[in-house]
C-alpha cells in the first residue's frame, strides 16, 4: 500500500513538473511573440507604414491621422526625418498574469526641441523682415536645422504594455509610444494646439466683450 502512495506522489509531482514546463514553453512563445510585435511596431513607423502600426495596437487608434499630412511639405519632411532617424533596441518582455510589457530603448531626433527652435527661427525672420513674410519659407528652416550636425537627440526607456484579448496579446494604444517613437513630437503637436486653442479663446471673449 505504501508503495503504491509513493507511487502515485511521484506522478503527481512528475504532472506538476510537466505543467510547470508546458506554462513555461507557452510564456516563452508569447514573449517572443510580443518582442517581435514591438520590432514591427518601429519597424512600420521607419518604412512610414502607420496602418500597419495601428493593426498591431489592441484599439488601433489612429494617432497619426491629423498630425501627419502627406500633401503638405512640411509634414512629409518632418515625418521623413523622424523615421530615417529613429533607432531602437527592444529588451525584455515580461509576463505577470494578465499583464504582460516590453521594454525597449528608442532614440530619435528630439522633435519637440527642433520644433521650438524652428518656430523661434521663423517669428525671428518675420520680425526682421516684416514686409517678406509671405517668401519666409519655414520647410527651409526645418531643413536647414535638421542639417545640423549637431542636433538634438531623445532619448527614451519606452514601455509597450501589452492587453490579452480572445487569447492574443496586442500592443496597448497609448500616446506616450508614439511620442517617444516620434522623438516628443506628440508633445510638441498638443502643445502649440493647445496655446492656439488658448489664443482663440481669448479672442472670442474679448470679441464677446466688445
Amino acid at each position: 500500500m505504501k508503495i503504491f502512495k509513493k507511487i502515485r506522489k511521484v506522478a503527481a509531482i512528475t504532472l506538476c513538473f510537466a505543467t510547470v514546463a508546458a506554462l513555461g514553453g507557452c510564456h516563452e512563445e508569447e514573449k517572443a511573440q510580443m518582442k517581435a510585435d514591438v520590432t514591427a511596431f518601429c519597424d512600420d513607423f521607419k518604412k512610414m507604414d502607420f496602418d500597419a502600426m495601428y493593426a498591431l495596437t489592441q484599439d488601433q487608434t489612429k494617432y497619426f491621422n491629423e498630425i501627419y499630412i502627406p500633401d503638405a511639405e512640411e509634414s512629409e519632411v518632418l515625418f521623413k526625418a523622424m523615421a530615417d532617424n529613429l533607432e531602437y533596441e527592444v529588451g525584455e518582455c515580461e509576463i505577470d498574469g494578465s499583464n504582460a510589457s516590453v521594454s525597449a530603448k528608442i532614440s530619435n531626433i528630439d522633435t519637440n526641441a527642433l520644433m521650438g527652435d524652428v518656430l523661434n527661427d521663423y517669428f525671428d525672420q518675420c520680425e526682421a523682415d516684416p514686409e517678406n513674410i509671405d517668401n519666409i519659407n519655414i520647410v527651409d528652416i526645418i531643413n536647414a536645422h535638421l542639417s545640423d550636425p549637431d542636433i538634438k537627440r531623445r532619448e527614451a526607456d519606452t514601455v509597450f504594455n501589452f492587453v490579452k484579448k480572445d487569447g492574443k496579446w496586442s500592443i496597448d494604444s497609448n500616446v506616450m509610444i508614439y511620442d517617444d517613437i516620434t522623438g516628443g513630437y506628440m508633445t510638441y503637436y498638443f502643445q502649440v494646439n493647445m496655446v492656439a486653442m488658448s489664443e482663440f479663446e481669448g479672442m472670442e471673449t474679448t470679441t464677446a466683450a466688445q
